[in-house]
């Protein structure tokens, strides 16, 4: 898979992962595992500053 179409995926799924306003730690923990299967790096997720709260 070329660079670009890996961070147009992992935006989408960052996207779809921060949409209800709440982060589980199953999402993030799949989040990681696709990210390492891409052997591309975890987007930065400030889940402070998005306003997002953990559950």
């Amino acid at each position: 898979m070329r660079l670009a179409d890996k961070q147009r995926l992992l935006g989408a799924m960052t996207t779809t992962v921060l949409a209800d306003g709440r982060v589980a730690a199953a999402e993030l923990e799949l989040l990681r595992a696709i990210c390492a299967t891409l052997r591309t790096p975890l987007p930065v997720l400030d889940l402070n500053r998005l306003g997002v709260a953990p559950i």
